[in-house]
């Protein structure tokens, strides 16, 4: 996975983050915010 990398490509990451809204959209409904930050890691990246 990108998050992985010790310097991970920006522009990779926002196109991944743009291609998985609708996913994120309906599980931020059903999860706690444990889950989410668990399921989607990159919530706790500023940048993005």
């Amino acid at each position: 996975m990108e998050l992985l990398k010790d310097k991970p490509d920006n522009d990779t990451l926002n196109d991944l983050w743009t291609q998985s809204f609708n996913i994120r959209r309906l599980c931020i409904r059903e999860l706690s915010i444990d889950e989410i930050l668990e399921r989607f890691p990159a919530y706790r990246r500023p940048e993005l």
